[in-house]
């Protein structure tokens, strides 16, 4: 089971553009301002944050109709959406599938998520001045979440050709489902382009990025261990977080009769002025404050150590993407779920080339371990492209500034293009792969 294609329709600058997923790992290369943080936005907007979409997300050609809308507008060609195409096959387990799937033909192997984010035309016209000027900076402040109806459908367009999409033609034949659903069959996860790295004398003096990662990873292990506790399989959690418990209750203990003897004087006469209980002074180490104030990620030996922030930005970034990866290994893990999607932006941030070399034949291998993953890097690195498959690349192509984007998959069209020569294009597309 894997996410086929995704389509995108009136965001930003991604009107209307169509993506080609690979089994494991697609990457999306294009110039700067073609949509490539678009498209990471509008994933986690959907699969995370629906709450958040506002008026600058719808893209520019649509935006007079969204600002001229009344009782005879079609909301439904304004919407702003998203379309999951999936593959399965029967070896695949379809139980959390099987919602989202509407015909149990067995010859079927693709069913369809769509997102939509649609204007709540009749609760935004009872409220809109009837100045234009005021109507329009109304719409512009206040379109968001309490006039947009954001909402998720199943659907089903095996064999549909006609060019306008199913889902506009049939509006009866989508079944809408809830958010939880979609979670229980995707886990999204994201790493943003920024990443607050910085080896400049003044980031030792403020907060450490390595060590907040390393605070966040120990929060997710020390929660998962509680999950453990409270369940039958009491025992199973990671050994060690229990034995860093065990030590710090026994600091604790040793802490606490000093804390009696420095302190006793003192607590014994606010006790009998006021008259009180007993009172004491007790320590209560918590090992997630522990780690957030009292550790830091060094370099070296530890007898002759550099800190963190002495690190070149290229080796910060390095680490910090490889924390962030195992952070959401550990997620993909934990809730288990059917499909598994994770994007990472532009890796190759503060990296030498040869560092861009090695993560990116490495990261392929880190992926390749993570069970029902599939990946998407968004890069501007011609090094992290010439260590990737040809058949992995999309490119995002945007041929002026009014025109919309689209999104290329040059091995497919190609390859066509290739075929038409015979035995002698074959030769020459395997050369140009």
């Amino acid at each position: 089971m894997y996410i086929e294609q995704i389509k995108i329709e009136n965001f930003r600058l991604l009107q209307d553009c169509c993506l080609d997923m690979r089994k494991k790992t697609t990457l999306l290369v294009g110039k700067n301002n073609t949509g490539k943080t678009s498209f990471a936005v509008l994933l986690e907007r959907f699969l995370e944050k629906p709450e958040q979409f506002t008026y600058t997300d719808f893209p520019t050609p649509i935006r007079e109709k969204v600002l001229s809308i009344d009782d005879e507008t079609n909301i439904e060609e304004l919407a702003i959406r998203l379309v999951l195409r999936i593959a399965y096959d029967e070896t695949d387990n379809l139980a959390i599938l099987s919602e989202f799937m509407l015909d149990l033909d067995p010859t079927r192997r693709h069913t369809s998520i769509l997102f939509e984010c649609c204007i709540d035309k009749k609760k935004l016209l009872r409220v809109l001045p009837a100045d234009s000027k005021e109507r329009k900076k109304f719409i512009e402040n206040n379109l968001s979440r309490k006039f947009l109806d954001i909402k998720v459908y199943a659907f089903d367009d095996f064999g549909y050709t006609e060019e306008t999409p199913y889902y506009l033609v049939h509006r009866d034949q989508l079944e809408e489902k809830e958010r939880s659903e979609v979670r229980a069959l995707l886990n999204y996860q994201v790493i943003h382009a920024r990443r607050n790295v910085a080896s400049s004398e003044d980031a030792g003096r403020g907060a450490k990025p390595l060590s907040a990662i390393s605070k966040k990873f120990f929060q997710k292990r020390d929660i998962e261990t509680n999950d453990d506790d409270d369940e039958e399989t009491a025992g199973s959690g990671d050994d060690s977080i229990e034995k860093l418990r065990s030590m710090l209750a026994n600091i604790d203990d040793q802490l606490g009769e000093q804390y009696a003897r420095v302190f006793g004087d003192f607590l014994k006469s606010s006790r009998d002025f006021l008259e009180l209980g007993d009172l004491k002074v007790v320590s209560n180490i918590q090992s997630q404050s522990l780690i957030e104030t009292s550790s830091q990620v060094i370099y070296g030996d530890t007898d002759n150590y550099l800190p963190e922030h002495y690190s070149g930005l290229g080796y910060l970034n390095v680490l910090y993407l490889l924390l962030q990866i195992e952070l959401c290994r550990e997620d993909f893990a934990r809730r288990n779920a059917p499909l598994n999607l994770l994007l990472i932006e532009e890796p190759e941030a503060h990296t030498h080339p040869q560092m861009q070399y090695v993560f990116a034949d490495k990261i392929h291998g880190l992926i390749s371990q993570i069970p029902n993953l599939q990946a998407l890097l968004t890069t501007h690195s011609s090094h992290i492209v010439s260590k990737s498959n040809f058949e992995d690349i999309r490119y995002l192509s945007r041929l002026s500034p009014t025109e919309p984007v689209t999104i290329k998959n040059f091995h497919r069209d190609l390859s066509a293009r290739y075929d038409e020569l015979g035995a002698d294009g074959a030769t020459l597309f395997q050369f140009l792969k």
